[in-house]
């Protein structure tokens, strides 16, 4: 039997992802949200009851069983909707899972009106790879997502973005997504949350 992350500490992380990402919506009236990866959409579907007049979409290469909201299945590369279709792309600890991450932001960037939010990791030495190899393995193993197991730095992330067209207008570091006392052990300066714009818009 696989471990798996216990139901409170996943609450933990769904309640502060919202937290997180709700006050970067709110400058918005009306939006269309795509959630790229959105695995079981459980923060999605929080985010539903909060912006009940937002239309939410939720797109994965792995279609859960146990997935909360209707999720669509992609093909990884290509992004079924048509240039700036979207208002606000989100990637949720996406990134570090793809096979071309710069691709992929490139493609959320094409789709993307407004506003592409990303929050993923922050990787500036081996103890900070094993810390995050550790958590990655233990939240997504069960769920049979693949791992590349490579993780950014400020500086890769930088070129990231700036590859993929995109300009960073906000960027965050420290968003306490474990539950305490484990925060201080195992999540210090790894997570980040970046704001960005298509750099043409």
């Amino acid at each position: 039997m696989l471990l798996r992350v216990p139901r409170w500490a996943s609450e933990y992380r769904v309640a502060r992802l919202v937290d997180v990402i709700a006050p970067r919506l709110r400058r918005f009236t009306a939006a269309r949200v795509l959630d790229v990866g959105c695995g079981l959409g459980r923060v999605t579907t929080r985010l539903q009851h909060e912006f009940a007049g937002f239309d939410f979409k939720g797109i994965d290469t792995v279609v859960q069983s146990e997935a909360v909201i209707p999720v669509e299945r992609y093909d990884g590369v290509k992004l079924p909707f048509e240039d700036r279709s979207i208002d606000v792309v989100m990637l949720i600890d996406v990134l570090h899972h793809a096979a071309d991450p710069v691709r992929l932001l490139r493609e959320c960037g094409r789709v993307a009106d407004s506003l592409v939010l990303v929050k993923d990791h922050v990787c500036e030495s081996r103890y900070d790879w094993l810390r995050l190899a550790g958590m990655d393995w233990l939240g997504n193993r069960p769920f049979a997502i693949p791992m590349t197991y490579r993780y950014f730095s400020r500086r890769e992330w930088r070129a990231a973005f700036a590859d993929a067209g995109l300009e960073c207008t906000t960027w965050e570091i420290g968003l306490g997504t474990c539950p305490p006392p484990l925060g201080t052990f195992l999540e210090r300066g790894l997570q980040m949350v970046a704001e960005l714009t298509p750099r043409s818009r």
